[in-house]
């Protein structure tokens, strides 16, 4: 699963999360953000980041996160040749995992169908076949669905958004939430911008294969607490089996589906 957020003069910053299968390594692993605890807060599983304001690591060990980083002195780090600093910064999941002190399997986000028909987009969704973004004048994230293999495939700007390989980036299922952006000024160095998710709600859209369903979210108080998403009758949701990506679109910013 990914977590695309809204970070400083409105580029954005994608938090990956690896469950069921390692890649031999992952990167380019970046700084971490104030809002990173609530989104790995309620996997229980360890925060892995290069680089923090003081006070925002400070914050993270209050609320409980486990947090494994290069500046921390933690193993399992290296440099990538070809690329330049700080984007050829990379990390051994399973050198990371030795390191987290508890591998118990996390607790389940959300429901998935089976079989895909069950899902709830599948079964309450309208037809859906290109998703544009808007987050701010600097990032316009899309999506195209492609019946051929059956997943959206992911834009930057319309261009193709791609790995080091050349594979552009698919998902099953797109989870849109839109959610109010402050600015905090408690990380000991400059403000910077923070998604608001605990003991907050708000509106979305979910899509699971070609389909859409609008929905609401909700997150308790707490940074362990799940983001419950619902339909309309208040019934949370199930997805199709397969990665997902949550877009956290700021309020200001805009989404079209069609």
């Amino acid at each position: 699963m990914v977590y695309e957020e809204y970070v400083e003069a409105g580029i954005s910053r994608l938090v990956a999360v690896y469950h069921s299968n390692f890649p031999e390594s992952v990167g380019p692993v970046r700084s971490m953000r104030p809002m990173d605890k609530n989104i790995m807060g309620s996997y229980l599983g360890p925060l892995v980041f290069s680089g923090a304001q003081p006070g925002f690591i400070s914050q993270n060990r209050s609320a409980g996160i486990f947090q494994i980083s290069q500046d921390l002195g933690d193993y399992g780090f290296y440099r990538k040749s070809g690329r330049s600093a700080p984007h050829n910064l990379h990390a051994y999941p399973e050198d990371l995992l030795e390191q987290s002190g508890d591998t118990t399997t996390p607790p389940a986000q959300w429901a998935f169908a089976y079989p895909d028909a069950g899902a709830t987009a599948q079964v309450q969704g309208r037809d859906v076949s290109s998703v544009a973004i808007i987050m701010s004048g600097w990032a316009h994230p899309g999506w195209n669905w492609d019946a051929s293999s059956g997943t959206w495939l992911r834009t930057e700007w319309d261009a193709p958004h791609v790995t080091m390989d050349g594979t552009q980036l698919y998902a099953t299922n797109i989870v849109i939430m839109r959610v109010d952006i402050t600015y905090n000024r408690s990380g000991g160095g400059a403000s910077v911008p923070e998604t608001m998710l605990a003991g907050r709600s708000g509106s979305g859209t979910l899509i699971s294969g070609s389909k859409a369903v609008d929905i609401t979210w909700s997150k308790g108080s707490n940074v362990t607490d799940k983001i419950v998403y619902k339909t309309a009758d208040g019934k949370e949701v199930s997805l199709m089996p397969g990665n997902t990506w949550v877009e956290l679109v700021p309020n200001s910013g805009s989404v079209t589906i069609n």
